[in-house]
């Protein structure tokens, strides 16, 4: 056993404390019903998405949006088995919904795959507790799947 083994215990503990703090602030927030912002990809008839609440989330040039991106989040979900090892994240259909601060409004822009699946656009309203007043965008080719492109 190396010196520095206590201290990346300590750290991998302190790690995984903040997670948990992090992770019921969240879960209070969802279940309080607030609005948020994130990534999501439809996998087959799987909605897979990883959200913020609004409170939570990064502010850029005029948006609140979520604090990652879809090619950083895909290894982690494969990792946890989520998704499949053997797919890339722009395969499947995905997409992104940010806040508009200015408009106050909420935006989902997504492949056009989900956007005319009006059963898939409910489930991600509803669990993302997004307000009816947000704005569908129309496609867009950052978000195409391998199908679209």
């Amino acid at each position: 056993m190396s010196e520095t083994d206590p201290p990346q215990r300590l750290q991998g503990l302190f790690d995984e404390m903040q997670s948990r703090n992090e992770h019921s602030r969240e879960q209070m927030a969802k279940e309080a019903g607030m609005p948020e912002v994130g990534i999501f990809w439809v996998v087959g008839s799987e909605l897979i998405f990883d959200t913020a609440a609004l409170s939570e989330a990064d502010e850029w040039s005029g948006y609140k949006t979520y604090p990652s991106n879809h090619e950083k989040m895909w290894p982690k979900f494969q990792r946890w088995g989520m998704v499949p090892n053997d797919m890339d994240y722009r395969t499947p259909p995905r997409g992104r919904v940010g806040y508009d601060i200015g408009n106050r409004q909420f935006i989902l822009t997504a492949d056009r795959c989900i956007l005319k699946d009006s059963e898939m656009l409910a489930r991600i309203y509803r669990e993302m507790n997004l307000p009816e007043n947000t704005s569908n965008q129309p496609d867009d080719e950052h978000y195409r799947c391998a199908k679209c492109r």
